[in-house]
């Protein structure tokens, strides 16, 4: 509505609906704006003000209703992939710093062609660093079987226990704080 009368909180589309309404066009007659719309994240709803409220200049604005939407299995879907795909960071033998690696679905398809090779590799003996992965840092690592196939079996596990939480949560009640990571399997900060 493009007219607010404040003293009887009536809205209007014109001055004339106005006029036509209240008898006379009384000098109360305001024409409010519309505040900026605040920024908002997925867990939060936004809607405009019925009705505008007067500001210190005098002046009237339509504010906005911010809520908390109750938290939805999608919701818990978008939180889980977006951990997954932050991935975590896994402590391999022989290698001084854990090795960060991310959980797209390209990166999962690559860490499974990796460990297909590296069982491979060991059912022939092979026990030197023969197989290469880039890590989330941009970091090469040249690995053994052995090397290799505990890495990739850390981060399938951990992809599978990040899937498990996200189930539990959805069949036992999902809690308003879903994305603390009180819920989530401990890793980096993600």
């Amino acid at each position: 509505m493009k007219y607010y009368h404040p003293k009887t909180q009536q809205k209007f589309r014109s001055k004339a609906e106005a006029q036509a309404t209240l008898k006379v066009l009384s000098p109360d007659l305001v024409e409010p704006t519309v505040a900026a719309r605040p920024a908002i994240d997925v867990s939060e709803a936004v809607t405009l003000a019925d009705l505008p409220t007067q500001q210190p200049d005098g002046s009237w604005v339509y504010g906005w209703n911010m809520t908390a939407k109750k938290p939805t299995d999608a919701l818990v879907n978008a939180e889980r992939l977006r951990r997954i795909e932050a991935g975590n960071a896994f402590t391999v033998a022989g290698v001084t710093d854990p090795i960060p690696l991310q959980g797209r679905p390209f990166d999962q398809t690559v860490y499974l062609a990796l460990l297909t090779r590296a069982s491979g590799y060991k059912g022939a003996g092979v026990t030197t660093p023969i197989l290469t992965i880039r890590d989330e840092a941009d970091t090469t690592h040249m690995l053994t079987p052995d090397q290799m196939i505990s890495l990739v079996s850390q981060a399938m596990g951990w992809f599978e226990s990040v899937m498990a939480a996200s189930w539990t949560m959805k069949d036992n009640g999902i809690p308003d704080d879903f994305t603390d990571d009180k819920h989530w399997p401990q890793g980096k900060t993600v």
